[in-house]
């Protein structure tokens, strides 16, 4: 981190945090595992070229053995909550009852969908007007359908929901 050719030295006072590592992971790639996934983490000095060796050297102290140590990661699954898109009062069919109730929410004073991706018909990230007109076009003048999940239970990555759907299993 310091030095690459061994002529520059970074000196601390006391106990410094130099590097900050943040893992990212697809966590589409664990959605219906039971099973946790680890991964070795590993330092390596041959991913450059020449390659440049990994130490950490206390002031003008001779290497630490042993300083710099491997590891390993690992991500454990979650339930992810099904629901269908559309079916925004969870009787597992999408009808008219749907954007009645999306509209009683947006005008009325019904409360928001338990699952905002089954309220969220057109897929845009949030419940407005276009949601039942989405829907009502759909059922009664051969609009597009909902996204996935639909016309069944599934879920599609990160969605907005916190539990299942009622008619969801």
């Amino acid at each position: 981190v310091a030095s690459l050719i061994g002529s520059d030295s970074l000196l601390f006072d006391g106990e410094t945090e130099v590097a900050y590592v943040h893992y990212q992971a697809n966590n589409s790639v664990l959605i219906g595992s039971v099973d946790s996934i680890t991964t070795i983490l590993e330092w390596s000095d041959s991913n450059t070229s020449p390659p440049i060796a990994n130490i950490i050297m206390p002031g003008d102290a001779s290497e630490i053995p042993g300083a710099l140590i491997d590891g390993t990661i690992t991500f454990e699954p979650i339930e992810v909550p099904h629901y269908i898109r559309g079916d925004s009062n969870e009787d597992g069919t999408t009808d008219l009852a749907d954007p009645i109730g999306l509209l009683s929410h947006l005008f009325g004073s019904d409360p928001a969908p338990t699952c905002d991706d089954a309220g969220d018909a057109n897929a845009d990230d949030t419940i407005d007007v276009a949601d039942p007109v989405w829907l009502l076009t759909y059922l009664f003048s051969g609009g597009p359908a909902p996204t996935a999940p639909f016309p069944g239970c599934g879920s599609v990555g990160l969605d907005d929901c916190q539990v299942s759907s009622a008619a969801c299993p």
